[in-house]
């Protein structure tokens, strides 16, 4: 009786796992199926895609348009992984194109697998130039920041979001790295909406590690730690540089400008606001040599006729101007500003253009113009 028992367990198991292995066989015929449908699905993709009778040259540029300029998933956005997906013809002209993978934009905190990613996209886009847009909506993570500065010489265009409120000391370039961005052109960094507040030092390093920018913007930075620095950084390529308005901050700006000399910039966008010509004088007897455009505003400024005299007196080849005016004072302002303005006056003897912007708490800004024939 024992052994009728253990030879019907014994049946039973083989039959389990004879059917385990015809299940595993079946999966893998399965497998192999849906293998050979996607093959034959991608061959009739590629003769049926348009793309397949377009120069390379032109799908290449088409593809190129699919990258996202804003990243707001946390991650690196990861549109041309999914152009390989569709045919092989896609694969092909993906695969041979750099500058499809040089676009990268990376939002923190990232998930773990993004390291992988980012690395793929730079072995894709190979020794061409990046352009690189960082979004710090978390904690920054340092084995990608390693790896971003590994490649940080073929940086063309970056702009760095700075934030997150927990984080706001923390910065994706760090301050032991001094190997030069020698490609950088276009930098950009952005402080949230103005109230945080960011470390000036790791800023001003970076600074300094890029000597060829042509275009520099700090927007809404709140900044500590700016301290006096007696060889301020030379940009001799730079031919814009904007810091955007911080109503938060009374004192960036002026000291921003302390630390930068720009003997080319035709282009110069400020906030004036807590700005007094004294403070300026240094910078622009060091940079205003080819400035054309002069933006800046008036807004709350005490005081502002007086020293928008003194600080137009700096600029005479300024050729294009642009103010913003508060409101309540602007038809004031905007008489007494244009007779100074006039050609050939000692004031702007080269202006060709003015534009005049108001704006109130309540109004959207808007804006007078006035051309010289």
């Amino acid at each position: 009786m024992l052994l009728s028992q253990n030879m019907l367990i014994h049946d039973l198991e083989t039959q389990i796992h004879e059917i385990a292995e015809e299940i595993e066989r079946q999966k893998h015929t399965l497998r192999r199926l849906e293998y050979s449908k996607s093959l034959l699905q991608r061959e009739l993709n590629s003769r049926c895609d348009p793309f397949a009778k377009l120069p390379i040259n032109i799908s290449s540029a088409i593809f190129r348009l699919s990258v996202p300029l804003h990243s707001f998933r946390p991650g690196i956005e990861t549109e041309p992984i999914l152009l390989l997906n569709i045919c092989h013809a896609w694969t092909d002209i993906a695969l041979s194109t750099p500058a499809l993978w040089t676009t990268i934009r990376i939002n923190f905190p990232c998930p773990s697998s993004s390291i992988h990613i980012l690395q793929t996209f730079l072995q894709r886009a190979r020794s061409h130039p990046l352009d690189l847009r960082i979004m710090m909506e978390g904690k920054v993570d340092r084995e990608m920041c390693a790896l971003i500065e590994r490649h940080s010489w073929h940086i063309q265009c970056l702009d760095i979001f700075l934030a997150d409120r927990n984080n706001s000391h923390d910065f994706p370039f760090q301050e032991t790295v001094v190997a030069p961005l020698s490609l950088l052109r276009d930098l950009r960094i952005v402080g949230g909406d103005g109230t945080l507040k960011f470390a000036w030092s790791p800023i001003l390093h970076l600074l300094r590690r890029s000597p060829n920018l042509a275009d520099l913007s700090l927007e809404h930075m709140n900044l500590v730690d700016i301290q006096p620095f007696t060889e301020p950084v030379v940009f001799p390529h730079l031919r814009r540089l904007g810091l955007g308005q911080n109503p938060w901050d009374t004192r960036s700006d002026d000291e921003i400008l302390q630390c930068i000399t720009a003997p080319r910039v035709k282009s110069l966008s400020i906030s004036s606001m807590h700005l007094e010509s004294n403070q300026l004088q240094p910078f622009f007897e060091r940079s205003s040599y080819a400035l054309q455009r002069l933006a800046f505003d008036c807004f709350q400024m005490s005081g502002p006729l007086e020293q928008v005299d003194q600080i137009l007196e700096m600029v005479p080849t300024v050729t294009h101007l642009d103010i913003l005016l508060p409101f309540p004072e602007f038809i004031q302002r905007l008489s007494l500003l244009l007779t100074r303005c006039w050609p050939g006056n000692r004031v702007l003897p080269s202006l060709k253009a003015v534009v005049f912007r108001f704006t109130s708490l309540e109004s959207s800004v808007a804006a007078a113009r006035l051309g010289f024939g």
